[in-house]
């Protein structure tokens, strides 16, 4: 139901940035992939990206390899702009402040 879905999707943004909501992401836009809805993914991508973002390239630790493979789904949906954008900063600053935990 196309309208559970979008109420569920506004339900995660509105969620504290945890780990345990990234990996719910990841499963949303796996089963969204799946179902051919491109819509949805696209009006929420930004906050998928941004809570990425947070979780992962913020972190102080190494991320778990659940969590990256779960945010996989989501990463493949990024184009060229949404890395230049939202991505590559972040990067680059988690490169300055914890290089070790990003090569890894």
């Amino acid at each position: 139901n196309p309208s559970s879905i979008e109420h569920f999707l506004e339900v995660l943004e509105t969620c504290e940035p945890a780990v345990s909501i990234l990996i719910m992401w990841g499963t949303l836009v796996k089963y969204l992939t799946g179902s051919k809805s491109s819509t949805a993914i696209i009006k929420h991508k930004r906050q998928f990206l941004e809570l990425f973002t947070k979780i992962v390239l913020g972190s102080k630790t190494k991320p778990s390899l659940f969590t990256l493979e779960h945010s996989r789904y989501l990463l493949r949906q990024v184009s060229h702009d949404d890395f230049k954008e939202l991505l590559l900063p972040a990067l680059q600053k988690a490169m300055l402040r914890n290089p070790e935990v990003i090569l890894e």
